[in-house]
Order: structure tokens, then sequence, then C-alpha cells
């Protein structure tokens, strides 16, 4: 994977979308349990 910078690079962008769309899945639960809205949107 790393002799070919392309190949690191998109792997990272991948990676780096689950990492997010997880962070946003936690949210969406952590709103329903908590009975708020956007309850990360400070940060």
């Amino acid at each position: 994977m790393f002799r070919n910078p392309l190949v690191g690079v998109l792997h990272l962008l991948v990676y780096a979308g689950f990492i997010i769309i997880n962070i946003e899945v936690l949210e969406i639960v952590l709103d329903g349990l908590l009975g708020t809205h956007r309850l990360f949107a400070g940060f």
C-alpha cells in the first residue's frame, strides 16, 4: 500500500469516511436516547 502513494491516500480517505459516518451514527443514537438535538454541535 505504501509503494504507491495514491493507494495510501485513497485508503486514508475511505477510512476517514467510515470514522465520520460512525461518529454521525453515534450522535443519532445518543440524540434519540437522551432526547436532545445535535448533541455534538458544540464540538
